[in-house]
């Protein structure tokens, strides 16, 4: 059967040619918002792994040097818990972010944020820690026991520990969280766990005399390292005077010391590419705890 054919009327063109000239306004409007964003200061938050004090002591300095070779003004963004951070950053609250690589990866598909920078010399590693004088000295030893971990989301210091101990030894652990990697380290150091799972960066940043009560027992594989990413807002030269200034910054005695502080002690450019290699993770998390 042959259908009549339906030819634009004049009227009809003219609406079609308003239609797509609308469109190309828009879009060109909206390229032109994300090249003029330029807020009063850029929102720069921090994946809340320490308390609250201890991490602004570390990451104010570094923010107050960028805001001093860049010209422009950052705000330190915090929050109270880890699920409120992911809430803020996965709604793109956040111009610039340090963050976990399977919460970066999470909120590049929902807000395209792009990685800039990560560590050039320390990978992303999980541990497993157990008391000084602890009679645990093998995995094997662990199966079954309560052990204390930040959140069942934290990356490095949950889901890669427990993957490897399930993956690597049938070890399966009864886990506990205590909401940050601070109360970790302490809770097993005085006792409160027999065992606990953390990440080698912030075992490190901990004191002397919390660490002189701990002991690692095992180390998972080592994964590229939280990144530092940026909203795609963000305008393109911002960006790069960012990038600039922390590289600038790993070149001086007094910087390098500011950079080994937030666990960047070797700043390099990095991509979101880089990061492709561990969206399996982000994957096992959207499928429920019991993946993790």
């Amino acid at each position: 059967m042959l259908y009549p054919r339906n030819p634009l009327t004049p009227g009809s063109k003219q609406a079609l040619v308003r239609r797509l000239l609308l469109a190309c306004v828009l879009l060109q409007a909206g390229i032109a918002a994300r090249a003029d964003y330029l807020p009063d200061a850029y929102a720069f938050a921090v994946v809340p792994q320490l308390d609250p004090r201890t991490l602004h002591a570390r990451w104010r300095p570094v923010l107050a040097y960028l805001e001093q070779a860049t010209g422009y003004r950052f705000s330190l963004r915090s929050s109270a818990d880890i699920e409120t951070f992911e809430r803020r950053l996965n709604s793109g609250d956040y111009d610039f972010v340090y963050a976990s690589p399977t919460q970066f990866l999470t909120a590049a598909r929902l807000q395209d944020y792009r990685a800039i920078l990560r560590d050039g010399q320390q990978a992303l590693q999980g541990i497993v820690v157990v008391g000084r004088d602890s009679e645990l000295e093998r995995v094997e030893q662990l199966q079954g026991l309560e052990a204390a971990f930040p959140t069942a989301s934290a990356f490095g210091a949950t889901r890669l520990v427990r993957e490897d101990l399930r993956t690597s030894f049938g070890v399966t652990l009864q886990p506990r969280y205590v909401r940050g990697h601070d109360s970790v380290y302490l809770q097993v150091a005085t006792g409160g766990f027999r065992v606990g799972g953390g990440v080698v960066s912030t075992y490190l940043q901990q004191s002397a005399a919390v660490r002189e009560r701990l002991r690692v027992i095992h180390r998972t594989q080592a994964v590229k390292p939280h990144p530092i990413a940026a909203h795609a807002r963000v305008n393109a030269g911002v960006v790069s005077g960012v990038v600039r200034a922390f590289m600038a910054l790993s070149r001086t005695s007094d910087g390098k010391a500011l950079l080994d502080a937030i666990a960047m002690a070797a700043p390099v450019t990095t991509s979101t590419a880089e990061y492709r290699g561990l969206e399996h993770y982000v994957e096992t998390a959207a499928a429920g705890p019991a993946s993790r």
